[in-house]
């Protein structure tokens, strides 16, 4: 694609998705023991503060946007069940591991859909 004379466009709506589904997914990556946390470049936090970040991210969604997908408030329920699970000292099972790849999987599917180029609009007479 040629990008000359596009400017990039953020979708506001994309951005906040593509976010919640990456806290809800690090909210529940930090209780998998198999998870290799000698790579992650950075601190996100203790258990506490990642759910928290990640419920922070579910309600900006729920208040800012009016068009969420189809499967948002069944990831958003099992996100919770699991956390709270999690929480209170159950296993990190092979169905959290599932549903903590899904989270992975959507947010960054929805990150990569974020910016846009757009060319613009050409005016009347040009």
């Amino acid at each position: 694609m040629n990008f000359e004379g596009a400017a990039p466009v953020v979708d506001e709506t994309v951005k906040d998705l593509a976010a919640a589904y990456l806290w809800m997914w690090q909210a529940l990556e930090v209780f998998d023991p198999d998870r290799d946390a000698w790579s992650e470049p950075t601190d996100f936090g203790n258990p506490r503060q990642r759910v928290a970040r990640a419920e922070e991210g579910v309600k900006r969604v729920v208040e800012r946007s009016r068009l969420t997908p189809p499967e948002w408030t069944e990831d958003v329920r099992k996100y919770r069940e699991a956390a709270e699970a999690l929480e209170a000292g159950a296993p990190f099972d092979e169905a959290m591991r599932r549903h903590s790849a899904r989270l992975l999987t959507v947010g960054n599917d929805l990150a990569g859909k974020v910016v846009r180029w757009a060319r613009p609009a050409a005016s009347p007479g040009s």
